[in-house]
């Protein structure tokens, strides 16, 4: 498999950090036969998206949002990739007999269960 291109994270961590500071939470509300959408901070103290007509109060709110539907599955992407190299690279690794004691089986385990968080084993 072709190794892909680098994401380019400093463009959505630039959008992350001048955002509104989270966590955002959004809930439903109801008018009679119109149904609104509130998306404000977690603690409720300010509306990202305010008014009935969904206003974006802050221009960088508003650019975090509209990015969110193609940074995060590039990301979740990202991540994908990532943990399947790091099960690649767990594949090579030589078994271990986990009783020995040589230097060699102590570094291959260590390397095996530094290796198995980040690969995703044990995760949804």
């Amino acid at each position: 498999m072709p190794e892909q291109s680098p994401l380019a994270l400093e463009p959505i961590r630039a959008r992350a950090e001048a955002a509104t500071p989270g966590p955002w939470m959004a809930w439903r509300e109801y008018h009679g036969p119109v149904t609104a959408w509130r998306i404000c901070t977690h603690d409720g103290n300010r509306e990202v998206v305010a008014g009935d007509e969904g206003a974006i109060e802050s221009g960088d709110d508003a650019e975090f949002i509209a990015h969110a539907r193609s940074d995060v599955p590039a990301l979740v992407g990202e991540v994908e990739r990532l943990r399947g190299r790091m099960r690649e690279a767990r594949a090579l690794l030589p078994a271990a007999d986990p009783n020995c004691v040589c230097c060699w089986c102590l570094a291959t385990r260590r390397i095996g269960e530094a290796i198995a968080p980040a690969a995703g084993e044990g995760l949804a």
